[in-house]
């Protein structure tokens, strides 16, 4: 497998892909889990912390913690809107295990690797979603929590920032084998038309003119090719034409 791997540069990028969303992932869960999103000094050494779960006051003697998971909605109040930035946050999670799912399907199971298209389609959705989420959440946070005097923000924060830009450089490598089958200009994807029959000013001026020489459909699958007539010449003189 790991050889397959190495050799396909498609599983390879999907493989760095699925080491990127993993660290996302391990990103995330500390975000979201720990209650250093913002800080307040307090008198002397104490502070206070503020997480998207839990509030937390801490002194030389006591470190005393308010939970945001009970459902008593008391708990929430002057907070309400710390119930939009959980839901949004467990939906980012969510959309990054899906990332993670596809992408491995997409090394793994032929018949998604044949649809990859498809497959980049719905990644970059989850990509989408993803980016929303956390956006929002850090746009919700940062607009409260800087109503509250003398709040900074803290190391949490700023760790979301970091699974967002990685979530979205994973997603980028995850779709640039599909970026590069349908460059039309790809050397690879150029076939040499008949020189004798183009040559000086009979240039070729539509696909029709040329379509008989291209190859046939490899497969009933094959959609076929997608024509323009590119009017250079390669370094032999030879009429190009990218398909």
């Amino acid at each position: 497998m790991a050889k397959t791997i190495l050799k396909d540069s498609v599983l390879w990028r999907e493989f760095i892909a699925v080491v990127g969303f993993l660290v996302c992932l391990a990103l995330h869960i500390i975000s979201m889990s720990t209650t250093h999103w913002a800080w307040q000094p307090l008198n002397g050494d104490d502070y206070k912390l503020y997480g998207l779960w839990r509030e937390c006051r801490l002194t030389r003697v006591s470190h005393i913690c308010t939970s945001f998971t009970t459902g008593d909605d008391n708990v929430y109040k002057g907070n309400e809107w710390k119930k939009g930035a959980q839901v949004l946050t467990l939906v980012g999670l969510v959309s990054i295990l899906s990332q993670i799912l596809l992408s491995l399907s997409i090394m793994l199971v032929q018949k998604i690797k044949n649809n990859e298209k498809e497959a980049f389609g719905v990644l970059m959705c989850l990509l989408g979603s993803y980016f929303t989420c956390t956006l929002l959440v850090l746009l919700i946070f940062g607009h409260e929590i800087y109503k509250i005097e003398n709040t900074q923000i803290s190391w949490s924060y700023h760790i979301a920032i970091c699974s967002m830009t990685l979530n979205i450089m994973s997603c980028v490598i995850g779709v640039a084998p599909l970026i590069n089958k349908n460059c039309t200009c790809c050397g690879d994807r150029s076939i040499n038309i008949n020189n004798d029959k183009y040559k000086g000013d009979n240039m070729p001026e539509s696909s029709q003119q040329i379509s008989s020489e291209l190859p046939q459909k490899s497969s009933e699958k094959d959609s076929g090719y997608s024509l323009y007539v590119r009017k250079y010449q390669d370094e032999n003189g030879a009429w190009m034409v990218a398909v």
